[in-house]
């Protein structure tokens, strides 16, 4: 498994639609995500310094409608990057699958 950016739009509380692309590291979310809405036909949002600082520390950033510059038709996107050695949350033989 590689590591994975996935973008999710939600629209009155679910998830509306997502796509997730290989990413090799998380300094190259940013072009990633760029190709992602590209793809899905959305404008791109403005990466602000709280952005930047949410994904550093979470892995994870949400972006709402007034991030973007032109009209959006969701209420938020989130962008999360998964590293393929991400670790489980639980040891638990159950959800060994």
């Amino acid at each position: 498994m590689a590591n994975l950016l996935w973008l999710q739009l939600y629209k009155h509380h679910k998830l509306a639609r997502h796509e997730t692309r290989e990413c090799d590291s998380a300094s190259e979310a940013r072009g990633v995500m760029v190709d992602i809405c590209r793809a899905l036909d959305i404008p791109n949002p403005m990466w602000l310094e709280s952005h930047e600082r949410e994904f550093d520390m979470f892995a994870r950033t949400v972006f709402l409608p007034a991030h973007f510059v032109e009209e959006v038709s969701f209420e938020r996107m989130v962008v999360e990057w998964i590293a393929k050695d991400a670790r489980r949350k639980s040891d638990d033989p159950r959800n060994a699958y």
